[in-house]
């Protein structure tokens, strides 16, 4: 994982976005394309998310930086020995039957052959340049391999996007029934040996590193946050510890008053013995009770010292979670987790560095202390978000099944593309005007209109209350005559859970699932059982290092925490569409996220995570940071793309 200087866009790149009503395989429902063609768009994607890290090796032999050989090797590997002999043939069959519609058809056909044909070419040679690098200490060699490999992706990308809105897009609407089972007949589908049901051996390792790939970015700021940051953890970590240690003295005194009080009851069960068994069956039990009674305040000590101690290292956490079931549908594999290594010197900026002194001071403590019972609600909904962002007109959405508003770009021509959000709060708190600020501006980026949620909370609405609004909103869209490639669904924080479970309902009650979700430090783990957690409860700025608000056992309600929808981490994510996730490396969330994304693109799924190095929890909701700004901006590009838009202004 990389750690740029500079706030930077992911270096996933991103074909530009077609234009209104141009072909676009990708939003076709699967369902109904013919089995052939599904084929060819899933091998797309799959070459599509590997073409990344190849770009990401070739970026570090160009800086003269040490490259991963076996990933390089690895990739190049498959693309000679699977498409060129399975993908290809299946195209060539439709070639065959496309070519005589027109002339401009018949030219790109042409030009799609001879793109095989070089490829056939181009990818062994490539491969036996990687291979022969791996030996070779020369820098120019090396760039100049790395402008091979740039070259080859570039062209890649370029082939597959021509093929499927030229060729394969106009096939899926003119060829018959049987002329797909005829093709189906001649070239059979085969399992994929990295993204298939069965992975080959010789990819597992470059398995693992798709799976752990996500991309770090250090803020633009001058501000050297790290140095700040572990003296103020140090600090709260000691007041912590301070705190509990008071309870020592206490907890020794009671444990000692309870262990004398049951020896003399023990002591006064003497007077019932009457036979030398029953005086033997007496001191046994009561040195039994002795040592249970030891025992039992020996560990309560234990648990007091282990809450102030130290945090164990990342790689100890998770060497204690050992793997994670990424495949749970068979259990064939698990693979291993790579801890999180944040960059050594992040700086961000001021903004932010004093955004996370003021959460420390104020917003932490304060969200210890609060007691949901004594949540007033009637005050609660009378500081609801009232905002109306500039630029912006806000329409109410006064539904039985749930609440909404809508912001919609002023003089915006008339679209049903819809950001669908879900606001967090920890299932207790309403949206704010921040959460409208933030979607005016994405609804003005992408072109679209944002539904801003208003679900019900905790303490009279826990679990599925939620939930149920979400899936209204969603349903209320399809029947309002919405098509789910014109949404894309949103989340931070308890939002996030809630996007996340509401994807997971939607599959399973048979709904059709949106464009695209994007998250914004999503909290997907009820039962605090990850590693990130520990690691980094003294690091966060905002959230409290334990469970203290008891919220997300009262959300659970009846239902165990670790039920998906409860806690989506324990879900299972094959199908779903693609998904995008910002989270920060401070966090105690931070693997709420990279586990998901793990689990996800295991089963399947194309799941972008970029983890900003030392920012507060969901900080591109503080319009204010110069992160947010940017963070705005990445997240804009995302929806836009999936949307179908036109350029982005």
């Amino acid at each position: 994982m990389e750690s740029g200087k500079n706030v930077r866009k992911s270096p996933r790149k991103k074909s530009r976005s077609p234009k209104p009503g141009a072909a676009n395989l990708h939003s076709v429902n699967r369902w109904d394309m013919p089995k052939p063609l599904l084929a060819i768009v899933d091998e797309h994607k799959y070459v599509s998310r590997l073409l990344p890290l190849l770009e990401a090796e070739a970026a570090k032999l160009k800086q003269n930086r040490r490259a991963d050989f076996d990933c390089l090797d690895d990739i190049m590997h498959y693309m000679v020995h699977f498409p060129d002999r399975y993908h290809h043939p299946k195209e060539n069959l439709i070639f065959d039957r496309m070519s005589g519609l027109a002339p401009s058809t018949a030219k790109t056909v042409a030009r799609l052959r001879r793109d095989h044909e070089k490829m056939a070419e181009q990818g062994p040679a490539l491969h036996a340049r990687i291979v022969a690098q791996k030996k070779s200490r020369s820098a120019a060699k090396a760039r100049e391999l790395a402008d091979e490999i740039g070259f080859y992706a570039s062209n890649m990308r370029a082939h597959m996007k021509l093929e499927e809105t030229a060729v394969l897009q106009p096939a899926c609407n003119t060829l018959k029934k049987a002329d797909w089972q005829r093709i189906d007949t001649a070239i059979k589908a085969i399992n994929d040996p990295i993204f298939g049901e069965e992975i080959s051996e010789r990819y597992l390792t470059l398995m693992q590193r798709y799976i752990n790939e996500f991309i770090s970015v250090s803020s633009s700021g001058s501000f050297p946050i790290r140095l700040v940051e572990s003296t103020l953890s140090k600090i709260e970590q000691g007041i912590y510890t301070v705190a509990e240690m008071r309870h020592l003295p206490k907890l020794l005194v009671k444990n000692s008053s309870e262990i004398s009080k049951a020896r003399a009851r023990r002591l006064g069960n003497l007077s019932k013995v009457r036979d030398w068994d029953s005086l033997g069956d007496w001191y046994r039990n009561g040195r039994e009770a002795s040592r249970n009674d030891w025992n039992q305040a020996v560990d309560q000590v234990k648990e007091l010292l282990d809450s102030v101690s130290q945090p164990v290292g990342v790689e100890e956490m998770h060497d204690g979670l050992s793997t994670i079931t990424l495949r749970t549908e068979k259990e064939i594999l698990s693979y291993q987790e790579r801890p999180y290594r944040p960059s050594k010197s992040p700086r961000t900026s001021w903004q932010a560095a004093l955004v996370n002194l003021l959460g420390r001071i104020t917003i932490k403590p304060m969200m210890s202390r609060i007691d949901l019972d004594s949540i007033n609600n009637g005050k609660r909904l009378k500081r609801m978000a009232k905002v109306v962002p500039p630029g912006t007109h806000v329409e109410p959405v006064d539904e039985a099944s749930f609440h909404a508003v809508w912001i919609v770009p002023d003089e915006q021509p008339v679209t049903r593309r819809t950001i669908l959000h879900l606001p967090g709060g920890g299932f207790f708190a309403p949206a704010t005007d921040m959460h409208r600020t933030m979607l005016g501006k994405l609804a003005y980026r992408t072109q679209s209109r944002a539904m801003l949620v208003s679900y019900r909370l905790l303490p009279e609405h826990p679990f599925p209350a939620g939930l149920e609004d979400a899936l209204a909103a969603y349903r209320f869209l399809l029947n309002d005559g919405v098509r789910p490639e014109e949404i894309v669904i949103s989340g931070d924080s308890a939002g996030g859970n809630l996007a996340l479970a509401l994807l997971l309902a939607a599959r399973d009650e048979g709904l059709p699932l949106p464009a695209a979700c994007a998250l914004i430090s999503p909290c997907t783990d009820m039962t605090f059982s990850i590693a990130s957690r520990d690691t980094n409860r003294w690091k966060d700025p905002f959230l409290p290092s334990r469970n203290k608000t008891g919220a997300h056992d009262r959300y659970a309600g009846d239902f165990p925490l670790d039920h998906p929808l409860v806690s989506p981490i324990f879900g299972s994510f094959a199908g779903f569409p693609p998904m995008f996730a910002f989270v920060s490396s401070s966090e105690t969330l931070l693997d709420d996220t990279l586990v998901v994304a793990r689990k996800a693109r295991a089963e399947g799924v194309d799941f972008e995570v970029e983890v900003w190095e030392s920012l507060p929890h969901a900080w591109p909701l503080f319009s204010f940071l110069p992160e947010a700004v940017a963070a705005v901006e990445r997240l804009g590009e995302f929806i836009s793309e999936h949307l179908n838009n036109p350029e982005v202004r």
